[in-house]
């Protein structure tokens, strides 16, 4: 069959909907194998003359899409998967040379690129219509659609997707959507429904777009899109909110995007010399007047570790600018070295009367410690906040540093009282900001000594700022999830109630629904902390003593201060890290807890 007519006709497919006989006819085929072979040969012997077709990759994303909706048995399902990872090998076999640096990047390479994205999008859309049409579908999607809009459990259903990614695509016996089915719903009821419902629904919108598995076709992101651009005229906040999220999000399954890091900004420092550091360009901030404070009441400045220092800049308008300072532990120990491998297995720093272990060799770790007077290299996260105590803006950079004074929370307290050193009045005024932050993010924490209010809000500005500054830009980021309510009753009850009568298989799937704990846990999806609200929230002001926080510092001079193009790198292994920083910092709270 010539190239362009086998163009033509996918593309006559897709515009009328052909059925699987009419699809045979149009293809001379004579059963379902049969098409998948010609496909398959086409596919093989003449991708180099289709890639450089304008069209091609638009119209087979859209002919698989379809093709998959109109099978009719497993064994169809089954040819179509196998159909496209077929696919996905040649690609992989002609991207080799590119990769290996043989060939320079091309046109070529980009669409090769593209049309193995949409075919992972095709994977995704087969693994659904699979699990829905075929394995008791039905069943899971009345259960999960009861846990949505009936039960409104936000914990359960984190726990659904968390067992079952495939979740978020699965449809109705109308190949309806379930995620069109939650945007829809939203939308139409949003005039009715309770504050506490709106909440709900928009933290269930942003944990589905958070999800690497979703997969929408073009016609329907199109329709979501459209039919918020219809209402975004009535200045409904609730609305505004949804497209908002949509168009941050859309990046994530736009077969035409891809995320690159050099999308994004890093920080300008016109006033400040850099200088270098181990090959490593770095702001020297060595006059700004810089502090640590700790909750050890007694300091012992030869076995302390610092690991967070703050600075304040008045910026003569209302606004400040917040400096939280880490240490930079790369400089010490190389990524996936044997240190670092040790590191990632223990996780944290175990700090128990029979059982200390620390993260990271006190030797080592004292030359890391922000400890006075020593020049420090260090990874800054620079907040601009108003005088409400809003975040209008975040940079993340590399500084060189020198701590003026290692405080404690006592000696800091005993300084705002009554001090000698002009310098030292600063503490006064990083206390009135740490009250504004507290109150604008409505804290509840009960009364705080001053300078333990500054040490909690800087750390936690800078981890909800950081978590924020990644989910709004759709960069993949490690967060801390937290839910404070055990798992509800009814909702036990409800999935209980649905084991009589299913089939084995069936029962092991709704089984997995109560198969998760209430626990911290670490994601690349937020589902919020509820210690703070509900807000994206992440770690990273512990790189001397959590694994997560050294790994997220990484992420971060990667992506936005390097602009390393290396987001698949990252959607891995912060994936990886996530699930194996869980499951460690578990086991070292169960230890705590003995």
């Amino acid at each position: 069959m010539e190239l362009a007519l086998f163009i033509l006709n996918m593309n006559t497919v897709n515009e009328n909907n052909y059925s699987i006989k009419e699809m045979l006819g149009i293809f001379h085929s004579y059963d379902f194998n049969e098409l998948i072979q010609n496909i398959k040969y086409i596919l093989n012997n003449y991708l180099d003359e289709l890639i450089i077709n304008d069209n091609f990759i638009s119209v087979y994303h859209d002919f698989l899409y379809h093709l998959t909706d109109e099978a009719t048995s497993n064994e169809e399902i089954m040819a179509i998967e196998t159909l496209i990872q077929y696919n996905q090998s040649i690609i992989r076999s002609k991207l080799k040379d590119y990769n290996k640096k043989l060939i320079e990047k091309d046109i070529k390479y980009t669409r090769l690129n593209l049309l193995s994205n949409n075919l992972d999008f095709n994977l995704s859309h087969v693994n659904s219509i699979s699990a829905n049409k075929f394995n008791n579908g039905e069943v899971f999607y009345e259960t999960l659609k009861n846990i949505i809009f009936d039960l409104k459990d936000i914990d359960a259903l984190f726990g659904v997707i968390k067992n079952n990614p495939d979740a978020v695509n699965i449809r109705d016996c109308d190949n309806n959507h379930i995620f069109t089915n939650i945007i829809r719903y939203y939308l139409n009821n949003i005039n009715n429904l309770t504050s506490e419902d709106k909440k709900f629904f928009k933290r269930t919108i942003m944990m589905f777009l958070e999800t690497n598995e979703l997969s929408l076709s073009d016609s329907e992101i199109n329709e979501i899109i459209e039919d918020l651009s219809h209402r975004i005229n009535t200045n409904n906040p609730d609305i505004e909110f949804i497209d908002k999220i949509m168009k941050s999000h859309y990046v994530q399954y736009n077969k035409d995007a891809r995320v690159n890091a050099l999308d994004y900004c890093s920080i300008k420092f016109p006033k400040n010399h850099i200088i270098k550091t181990n090959s490593v360009d770095r702001y020297d901030l060595r006059d700004l007047f810089t502090v640590t404070i700790d909750s050890a009441n007694k300091i012992d400045s030869n076995n302390m570790l610092y690991d967070d220092a703050f600075s304040l800049v008045d910026n003569k308008d209302g606004s400040h600018d917040i400096y939280v300072f880490v240490p930079d532990v790369d400089e010490l120990i190389n990524r996936d070295s044997d240190i670092d491998k040790y590191m990632r297995g223990l996780g944290d720093s175990v700090y128990k009367k029979d059982n200390k272990t620390p993260l990271i060799d006190y030797k080592m770790a004292q030359k890391l410690s922000l400890k006075r007077p020593e020049d420090r290299n260090a990874l800054a996260y620079k907040m601009t906040v108003d005088d409400k105590g809003n975040v209008t803006n975040i940079d993340f950079f590399r500084a060189l540093i020198r701590v003026n004074y290692n405080l404690s929370i006592n000696s800091a307290n005993e300084f705002m009282n009554n001090n000698n050193d002009s310098k030292l009045d600063i503490l006064n005024d990083m206390f009135k900001v740490s009250k504004s932050l507290s109150k604008s993010r409505n804290s509840h924490d009960g009364k705080k000594s001053r300078a333990r209010m500054i040490m909690d809000e800087y750390n936690i500005l800078a981890n909800l700022a950081t978590a924020k500054y990644f989910l709004d830009n759709g960069i993949v980021f490690p967060y801390e999830n937290y839910k404070k309510e055990d798992i509800d009753r009814k909702y036990i009850d409800y999935v209980n109630s649905h084991m009589d009568g299913c089939d084995e298989e069936t029962q092991k799937l709704l089984l997995s629904l109560l198969d998760y704990k209430k626990r911290v846990s670490y994601d690349t999806v937020n589902t919020g902390n509820d210690n703070f609200d509900g807000r994206a929230y992440g770690n990273v002001g512990n790189t001397l003593r959590e694994y997560i926080s050294v790994e997220t510092s990484r992420l971060i001079k990667d992506i936005i201060i390097d602009k390393l193009d290396n987001i698949d790198y990252w959607m891995e292994r912060a994936n990886l890290d996530c699930i194996q920083y869980t499951e460690t910092n578990a086991r070292i709270r169960s230890l705590y807890n003995k």
